[in-house]
């Protein structure tokens, strides 16, 4: 009688570097959930290839100081009636911003 095929699960190894504070908490996250950081990175890998693209949208906080400046450099466009700024002339009133916020 012929044996059934059995599929080869061929497994490798995988080096990332983290930082420590995050890696403990998520082995104690992924183990509330009864999995550990393996079995976590293997669904996020499968994910992505179900998927064909990272799972969630990478997001970017913007930050006050860089807000600030894009503010101050709308209203100063406004103010002199240009429509559009250079990249230089934003470049600029962010530096500008940036030093008035280490007191220079």
């Amino acid at each position: 009688m012929p044996q059934a095929a059995t599929a080869v699960s061929t497994t490798t190894t995988i080096n990332v570097r983290v930082d420590e504070t995050v890696k403990r908490n998520v082995e104690v996250l992924f183990d509330s959930m009864g999995m550990n950081i393996s079995t976590a990175v293997n669904m996020f890998l499968k994910q992505c290839l179900m998927e064909e693209a990272l799972p969630f949208q990478p997001k970017v906080k913007r930050n006050a100081s860089l807000e600030k400046a894009l503010s101050e450099a709308r209203s100063q466009a406004k103010q002199n009636g240009v429509s559009d700024m250079s990249l230089d002339e934003i470049n600029s009133i962010i530096t500008e911003g940036r030093s008035e916020k280490r007191g220079h």
